[in-house]
This record gives structure tokens, sequence and C-alpha cells, in this order.
């Protein structure tokens, strides 16, 4: 889930040139993922197997079509202004695609646009997510079609460079001073692979003491993050805001209501900006990170929970820990690695986030 970032600032790109090579990453469709995994069934077979399995067939054609005919669209619209075009499914993009364009589509929905963002590692090559099924995917990190205007209509703006611009900040994560890779643009998730053991490890955050740690995971996360797996982790319900209020007023604190408020409504607000205020812009140059479950109790102490970093270090002392970077990239983290992430302005992802219609 991505929630709405106030008060971002965009820029322009109408003094830029028009681009000449354009590479269009792909999402596998589910029935295709389906063929391969089954390539010696015929389609009827296919077609049983995937019924039996409560699939229901008719949709999953129906969605394969819709993603198929969104492909031909912006491959046909790029080609008509003549650009030179690349197709490629994600599984078979390299870093030569990438090298040789102007300008990178990811195509599909917003788990394609990550995995095509993370190995796009040029700050300033330009990507442009487009959702290819918008009825049945949100792809809040992807322009979609409307009833007013199609996915031509978006390609003929990009084209002409009448959209406008952010730099969304990324993560760098290192093991054992060698970078990985990828560059998150969500998060950076570090826990057990069995979820439920406990991770045990040294977390340091900038020029703070290290502090030993027991807990289900660690969090890091950017602006744009803040607003997707960060902000259901951190978010808090209005039962338990209630809770509070009752003990605060057991304490004799008095939470005093505005004119013509309720508790209920007191609840609502307190529980929306404790919520709203875990979240943060996409081009701020900041990580936050979050503890979770952390284990408090006995031995095990906690003050490093939550808060915002330049840089931060986790010393492993677990034997079967990951490091998983958008919920796309996974890396084995032995007993004894150090993982350290850091952001800097020049790995930010130079992305479209409207187009003048």
């Amino acid at each position: 889930m991505y929630r709405a970032v106030l008060r971002a600032t965009y820029s322009t790109a109408a003094d830029a040139s028009a681009p000449r090579r354009a590479l269009v990453v792909h999402k596998t469709s589910r029935l295709d993922y389906e063929r391969k995994n089954y390539p010696d069934l015929t389609v009827e077979q296919m077609k049983e197997k995937l019924t039996a399995q409560g699939t229901a067939y008719k949709r999953l054609l129906a969605r394969h079509a819709a993603h198929a005919e969104s492909l031909r669209e912006i491959s046909q619209s790029l080609r008509y202004y003549g650009v030179e075009v690349r197709e490629r499914c994600w599984e078979k993009c390299k870093g030569e695609d990438i090298q040789w364009s102007d300008i990178v589509f990811a195509a599909g929905g917003d788990g394609n646009f990550l995995r095509t963002a993370g190995a796009v590692s040029n700050h300033d090559r330009l990507v442009v997510g487009l959702n290819t099924d918008p009825k049945h995917s949100e792809g809040y990190l992807c322009m979609k079609p409307s009833p007013t205007h199609s996915l031509a209509d978006i390609i003929d703006r990009i084209v002409k460079r009448k959209f406008q611009v952010t730099r969304r900040q990324r993560i760098r994560v290192s093991k054992g001073g060698r970078q990985l890779p990828v560059l998150a643009l969500n998060e950076v998730f570090v826990g057990e692979k069995d979820p439920s053991h406990a991770s045990y490890y040294e977390l340091q955050t900038d020029d703070r003491r290290p502090e030993m740690q027991k807990s289900s995971g660690v969090l890091v996360y950017t602006g744009t993050g803040s607003t997707s797996w960060a902000y259901n982790m951190n978010k808090v319900s209005e039962s338990q805001v209630s809770r509070v209020l009752d003990s605060l007023h057991r304490e004799g604190v008095v939470c005093s209501l505005q004119p013509n408020d309720n508790r209920e409504e007191l609840v609502q607000r307190v529980t929306e900006a404790i919520n709203e205020s875990s979240i943060y812009e996409a081009e701020q140059c900041s990580m936050k990170f979050t503890v979770r479950e952390p284990v408090i109790k006995g031995i095990f102490a906690a003050s490093l929970t939550h808060g915002c970093a330049q840089r931060l270090s986790m010393h492993i002392h677990s034997w079967n820990t990951a490091v998983v970077m958008d919920g796309q990239f996974h890396f084995n983290l032995e007993n004894g690695s150090v993982l350290s992430c850091q952001m800097s302005l020049s790995d930010a992802l130079r992305t479209v986030v409207a187009v003048d219609l």
C-alpha cells in the first residue's frame, strides 16, 4: 500500500531533448509464468489444471490480454515518434540494455517498477512506470491510463518532454565493504529466513553508540517506502490510542476536547496524526528505520528502536540471516557479516511523476 505524499517538489523537463532509444522492461504475466512452469501442457490441459487449483482462468486470460495489449500500445506509440525500442521481460534484462537506452519504461505494476529501478544505477537515466493493468492493479509508482487519456497520450507527453520529474532517494547497501549490485528504492529489511526465529545483531546509527539487540528484524526505508510497508509496520490503531488516553485519564492527565468534539473524534484525530507523522518526502536524503518487535527483557535492551539516520550499520550475530531489498532482491548474511546502509544524492532515481495532459 502506498499513500499520497504531500509537499513534494518537482522539476519540469521541457528543455531536455527527446529520447532516441527506449527500453521497455515488462513484467511476466501470471499466465506466462504458469506456461513456463508447465511447458508440456496443452492450452486445454493448462486450463483444467489452473481451474482445479481454484484459479479463475477466464480472468487470468483477460488480464494477460490486457497486459499484452498495453505493451503493444506503448511500443507502437514510441516507434510512431521514431524512437528505437527494445522490449525485455525483467528476467532477461541486462545491464547493457539499460546502458543502451536514453529512457527506461517499467511496464507492469509496482513490483516490476521496483525490480527495474533497482537495476538502474545511472542517476541521469529517466525511469517511467506505466501500469499495464489498471483495472486490477493500483500501481502507485506507475502512471496509468484513464477514460480521458490513454497510454499513447502519456507516451506523447513524455516524448514531447511535457512532464514533471522528481528524484526519489535510494539506499546503497554494502556487505563487508562491498556494495550490493542493486539500490533500494523502498526499503531494506534484515531478518531471519525463518520468520519464527529472532535476529541477534549489533546496531549503530550515525555516530551513536552501538547497541546489541534481539528482534524479529530491522526495516530501513526511504521517503518513497515510508508510505508502503513501513507505514503499515509503524501505524497504530484507534483501539491502541484509546487505551493510551484511558491510561492518561487514570493518571490524572486531562485531554481537552475541541468545541463540538467528542471522544471518538479525538481518538481518530490523534491516530491519524501519529500515523501520518511517519511519512516523509521521497526526495529527502535521509533514511528512517524501525526495529520490529524488539526484545526488551532481562539482558536485552533497545533504545534504538526507530528514528532517522544518514548511515546505519549492523554486525550480524545470527546464522540464518538475509537482507531483502524492495521485497525483490535477497542476499545471505553470514554470522559475523557487517552490513551498512547509506544515502547519497548521486544515487537518487530520476522518475516521472506526472504528465501535462
